[in-house]
């Protein structure tokens, strides 16, 4: 619950486990004090301009205080809260953690592309080539390779990508 400033008036029990905080922790801060975010920031005020509510959905978000716990996805809706004389006076701000839910529709998206490459392409080598990309991107790992173990026990890469050729001749070797 925000006033038509950003302010905390209140927060649940739920946002505040979310945010690792206590819930006496909000009240008298700013949302972006808290949250810096100069596109939501203007989001929220054209909700306080036009009196009309805003929502979106997997909104990627890295908490500021807590970096290390990467890109999490949120529903957001903001709605007003008129007075009698019609004026924004209060917003009530909810969010959903939706990042499991994000997270495992990006696992079966690449599933379903590795099984389709694999039922495209001709050759080992060609599905090979074909997952290190999909890997890379799925990663971002600038360099990402497969090694596939023969019967002599050698493992040499037989698909790459980014590394250098020197590196792969002595890593093959």
């Amino acid at each position: 619950f925000l006033d038509r400033h950003f302010n905390f008036i209140r927060v649940n029990e739920a946002y505040a486990r979310a945010c690792q905080r206590e819930i006496g922790e909000f009240p008298g801060h700013n949302h972006f004090e808290l949250y810096p975010g100069p596109e939501m920031e203007a989001r929220f005020r054209h909700v306080v301009e036009t009196k009309q509510p805003y929502h979106i959905e997997g909104n990627p978000f890295v908490f500021p205080d807590h970096p290390e716990w990467g890109v999490t996805y949120w529903d957001l809706s903001l709605a007003p809260l008129l007075d009698a004389s019609g004026e924004v006076e209060y917003l009530v701000f909810s969010l959903e953690d939706v990042t499991q839910r994000k997270q495992a529709a990006e696992r079966e998206r690449v599933t379903t592309e590795l099984l389709r490459l694999f039922s495209m392409r001709a050759s080992r080598k060609d599905y090979l080539d074909s997952v290190v990309g999909v890997l890379q991107r799925y990663t971002q790992c600038a360099d990402v390779g497969i090694r596939v173990r023969h019967s002599d026990d050698q493992m040499p890469y037989e698909a790459s990508v980014g590394f250098s050729d020197s590196f792969l001749a002595q890593e093959n070797d």
